[in-house]
């Protein structure tokens, strides 16, 4: 780690509370739900008297137990901003969301989490300086309930900016790009007008909701701190910003607790007298049907190795017999295997098809 003097750190979507659904156990979820928490923990530990500044979503849902509230306003305490992202609102006005209710816990809470009062309503943009004579300014337009609010918030904090001196940062929650396939899980869009119009006036833009790092121009798209699902892995970086001959700069912080990732061909696997491990798990390929049950137990084996979440991604071929019965081969078969071998504990059969039901409609 070097030793850089940072005048602030930026991280984006920690999701905090996330479950990962039907690639996790009930015995690994918790586990697997406090690995979120391991980035912002990792950030904190960071030397030096920067200031933390998030990009939205803390929250991988608007609502959440209260031990997952009670360890995010610990942690809270370290930020300067927090910018609400898409997942810490909510679609009604009277449904008060965790990050609200943590905003309102102490004036302090509530100067550091920047979430509009009335975002489906009313535009809503703020400032805060930062830096040894307050000259960086840190603009934020959180998450909006529609396209034109968030457009006329931006509008006045670029308008706000150009009237200042010193170096402009703008922090924003929505799409990257124009609409398109891909993007369903929210309504806002950073497009390319608005990138040109915004980069006209600040320093940079940095941009939380998705999950995929990348640079375009003076636009960061930060990335989540962990990855939510199987097609989000790749590294991730905390994003320190300091100041070089008269300029502002900023370092790309390798993350070091990222949950650990490793991809298994299912006929290699079954073949291998041993296998690695890792807490994700993705088993990809093409088996016999009649291999399923041998695969699902090779599953229960890599949870009992301590992996957090498995996913099966295996097509089975048809035209193969299991039990001395003619099968006709698809994930469905698996699924049926899996019902049998859960056939004596009627509560793993309920949240196996509660689980199934919910990611594909199939019913038991």
């Amino acid at each position: 780690m070097t030793e850089r003097n940072y005048l602030f750190i930026a991280f984006s979507d920690p999701h905090v509370g996330r479950q990962w659904g039907a690639h996790a156990v009930p015995m690994t979820r918790e586990k697997l739900t406090d690995r979120y928490l391991d980035p912002i923990r990792e950030l904190c530990q960071i030397p030096g008297g920067h200031r933390l500044v998030c990009g939205g979503d803390w929250f991988d849902k608007a609502h959440n137990s209260e031990r997952t509230i009670q360890q995010s306003n610990h942690l809270m305490q370290r930020l300067e901003i927090l910018v609400a992202g898409n997942h810490d609102h909510a679609s009604r006005e009277s449904a008060l969301t965790s990050l609200q209710l943590l905003a309102g816990l102490s004036d302090n809470n509530e100067s550091i989490v920047k979430i509009a009062p009335d975002h489906l309503n009313e535009a809503y943009a703020t400032c805060s300086f930062i830096g040894r004579d307050d000259d960086l300014a840190i603009l934020t337009v959180p998450h909006h309930a529609s396209q034109a609010l968030f457009e006329q918030a931006l509008y006045e904090a670029e308008e706000g900016a150009r009237g200042m001196d010193g170096w402009k940062v703008l922090v924003i929650h929505a799409n990257h790009g124009a609409p398109g396939a891909g993007k369903a899980d929210s309504g806002l869009y950073f497009t390319p007008a608005l990138q040109q119009a915004m980069e006209k006036t600040f320093d940079y833009i940095l941009m939380g909701h998705e999950h995929l790092p990348k640079q375009q121009g003076k636009t960061l798209v930060m990335g989540s701190t962990q990855p939510c699902n199987f097609g989000e892995i790749g590294p991730r970086f905390f994003y320190g910003f300091y100041a070089h001959e008269g300029s502002l700069k900023f370092d790309r912080i390798p993350i070091q607790t990222q949950l650990t990732y490793i991809r298994h061909d299912a006929e290699q696997l079954l073949a291998a007298e041993d296998w690695k491990g890792a807490e994700l798990v993705d088993i990809q390929g093409h088996l016999p049907v009649a291999k399923a049950r041998k695969l699902q137990a090779v599953v229960k084996d890599f949870y009992a190795a301590g992996s957090l979440a498995v996913r099966v991604d295996v097509t089975f071929e048809s035209g193969n017999s299991l039990d001395g019965e003619q099968v006709t081969g698809s994930m469905r078969n698996l699924v049926q295997v899996v019902r049998d071998e859960l056939g004596d504990n009627k509560a793993w059969l309920e949240l196996f098809d509660e689980t199934l039901q919910k990611i594909s409609g199939e019913k038991s």
